[in-house]
C-alpha cells in the first residue's frame, strides 16, 4: 500500500510526521508523490498564524477531494478534532513519540527532546494547542540517537516547542548535550532557543568544542521594550544586545532570529528603532512575520495602530540581505564542516555548521558524508565551497 506525506510548519512537526511515516514504512507502506494513488495520507498541521491554518485547511480539502477513499491522519497544532472533517483522525504527538522506529531516514534527522509550552506569550496560540511542557527521558532520546547513528547520521537536530526548557530529573539542556557528546555523534544542532534560556552553562557547553553547530536561532520577535512587554516576552533590549554579543564571540557562530512586525501596539517610531537594532545586532539570518491575530490570545484584544505607508517587510528584507552578505564575506577563506544532502550532476549540496546552504564539487562525495571545505564565494543564496 502507498502513503502520501504532507509536511508543513516547524521542525517538530516535520520530525513527528517523519517518525509516523517511518512506522508505516516498517509495516510495508511505500511513499508516493501522488496523493491520488495513496491509501493513507499523513498530514502535519500548523496554526501559528491564521494564514498557515487557512492554507492547511485548503490543502486538507483539496487532498480529500482528490482522494475521497484514503484514510487521513493528522498531527500538529490543529489538535481539536472538531475542526476537522468527519472522515479523518487526529494522531497525538505522545502516541507518535512511542514509535520505536524513529523515522524514515534523513541526512540530518530531528530528535524530539521536548514538547508543549507554559509561557503564553500574548500573540501565540501554540500553548493552547500543544499543551503543557513535557520533556522526554534521557533513555528515549539516546535510543533515537543510537538508531540514527546506526543508519549513518553525522548530525542530529534537537527539536521541540521550547528546547531551552528541557528539564527531566537532574538534566537540563546543557547536561543533555554533554551526555549526547559521549555517543561520538559528529554534530548536534539546536533548532531554536529563547534568549532567556541561554545561560553561561549552556554557552560553555556550546563553545567547549565544535560538536554543537555554529548556528543559533533565537525567537526575539521584537527589540523595543514597550512592544516586548505587551508581547509578554521575557527579555529586555539590553539583554538582547548583551547575549547576542556574547554568543557572537564564539568562533564561527552565526545567529538568526524570528521577528514579528505590525504588532498591534507598534508605532512607526517603534518599527524604526527595531530596524536600527537589527542593523546593529551581530545577527545575519532572519525570519520575518507580520502579526497574525489569533482568537483567545491576549494580543487579540489590543487596539491596532493606524495603517502606515511604510513597506515594512521590504525594509526588513533589505536589512536581512545586507547582513547575510556581510557575514558571508567575513567567512570567505575559513573552513567549515558540511553535511551532504543532495548530489546533482557535478555538484554536491549540503548544510554547513553555520547553516549556510553550500555547493561544492561532488567528486568522491556521497549523501550523508561530512566534508571539510573552505568558503569561497556567495551568490545571495548559496555558498560556493572548495575542499
Amino acid at each position: 500500500m502507498n502513503y502520501y506525506l504532507y509536511e508543513t510548519g516547524c521542525k517538530l512537526n516535520q520530525s513527528l510526521m517523519n517518525r509516523l511515516a517511518g512506522d508505516y514504512e516498517a509495516k510495508g507502506f511505500k511513499r508516493t508523490s501522488s496523493p491520488g494513488d495513496a491509501e493513507l495520507i499523513l498530514m502535519a498541521s500548523c496554526v501559528v498564524t491564521s494564514k498557515a491554518q487557512n492554507e492547511f485547511m485548503r490543502i486538507y480539502r483539496k487532498l480529500r477531494k482528490e482522494n475521497p477513499f484514503a484514510r487521513i491522519e493528522i498531527s500538529g497544532c490543529l489538535s481539536n478534532p472538531d475542526e476537522l472533517m468527519h472522515d479523518s483522525e487526529f494522531v497525538s504527538q505522545e502516541s507518535i513519540l512511542e514509535i520505536k522506529n524513529p523515522s524514515s531516514f534523513r541526512t540530518r534527522p530531528e530528535v524530539v527532546i521536548q514538547t508543549g509550552c507554559d509561557r503564553f506569550c500574548s500573540y501565540c496560540i501554540v500553548p493552547y494547542m500543544r499543551g503543557a511542557e513535557s520533556s522526554r527521558s534521557l533513555d528515549d532520546i539516546m535510543r533515537d540517537i543510537g538508531y540514527f547513528m546506526e543508519k549513518g547520521a553525522k548530525e542530529i537536530v534537537l527539536t521541540g516547542v521550547h528546547i531551552g526548557r528541557y528539564s527531566r530529573e537532574t538534566m537540563n539542556l546543557a547536561k543533555l548535550i554533554k551526555k549526547i557528546k559521549e555517543t561520538q555523534i559528529k554534530r548536534v544542532r539546536l533548532s531554536s532557543l529563547d534568549l532567556s534560556e541561554i545561560d553561561e552553562e549552556l554557552i560553555g557547553e556550546i563553545e567547549r568544542d565544535r560538536t554543537v553547530a555554529r548556528f543559533i536561532h533565537i525567537p526575539l520577535q521584537h527589540t523595543e521594550e514597550e512592544v516586548l512587554s505587551l508581547m509578554k516576552r521575557r527579555h529586555s533590549k539590553k539583554e538582547i544586545f548583551e547575549k547576542t554579543e556574547r554568543l557572537s564571540k564564539i568562533e564561527g557562530m552565526r545567529l538568526g532570529a524570528d521577528i514579528i512586525y505590525d504588532f498591534p501596539s507598534e508605532s512607526d517610531a517603534d518599527f524604526d528603532r527595531l530596524a536600527d537594532s537589527l542593523r546593529a545586532l551581530p545577527m545575519s539570518h532572519f525570519h520575518f512575520f507580520s502579526y497574525s491575530k489569533r482568537k483567545t490570545t491576549l494580543a487579540s484584544y489590543l487596539e491596532k495602530q493606524k495603517p502606515t505607508e511604510k513597506n515594512k517587510l521590504l525594509i526588513l528584507k533589505e536589512i536581512s540581505a545586507l547582513k547575510k552578505l556581510e557575514f558571508a564575506e567575513k567567512s570567505f577563506g575559513s573552513k567549515d564542516e558540511i553535511i551532504i544532502e543532495k548530489i546533482k550532476e557535478n555538484f554536491a549540496f549540503g548544510k554547513s555548521s553555520s547553516y549556510f546552504s553550500c555547493r561544492l564539487n561532488s567528486k568522491n562525495v556521497r549523501c550523508g558524508d561530512m566534508v571539510s571545505a573552505r568558503y569561497k564565494s556567495f551568490d545571495g543564496k548559496e555558498m560556493e565551497c572548495e575542499t
